[in-house]
């Protein structure tokens, strides 16, 4: 459904959904926002860049940093492709209850927390009587 709305991997959507709800964001911020790796995002803004949808800028608050901004072009693809994005998310509302979404969060976020535990933790075992 990205592809054919607006040419984007689902990295790609998801920094133009952060950029066009918060503003000029860096890398990291939107890693945090997004829940995932820095990397990943990383890799996509030079492709965004080339694409014409953001524009780099460093940060006059870190000069480390750099600030990630939608241009006008990325802008008009998030809007045509927030359209079928929320299709989707209609369609997944009438797949799945609120309840049984909740649900499914509440187990990728367990898990996500097992994966990222240190590695001791998830060796522990109880000793059996």
């Amino acid at each position: 459904m990205l592809k054919s709305a607006g040419d984007l991997s689902i990295t790609e959507w998801r920094v133009l959904w952060d950029l066009a709800e918060a503003g000029p964001l860096t890398v990291t911020e939107m890693a945090a926002i997004q829940r995932t790796d820095h990397a990943l995002i990383s890799r996509a803004i030079p492709v965004m860049v080339r694409k014409g949808y953001v524009t780099t800028t460093i940060s006059q608050a870190d000069r480390r940093a750099s600030l990630i901004e939608l241009t006008d072009h990325g802008r008009e693809v998030f809007t045509r492709t927030s359209v079928v994005m929320s299709a989707r998310r209609a369609a997944l509302s009438r797949t799945f209850s609120e309840e049984e979404v909740n649900t499914f969060i509440g187990l990728i976020d367990r898990f996500e927390a097992f994966v990222e535990a240190p590695l001791t933790e998830n060796l522990k075992t109880e000793a059996t009587p």
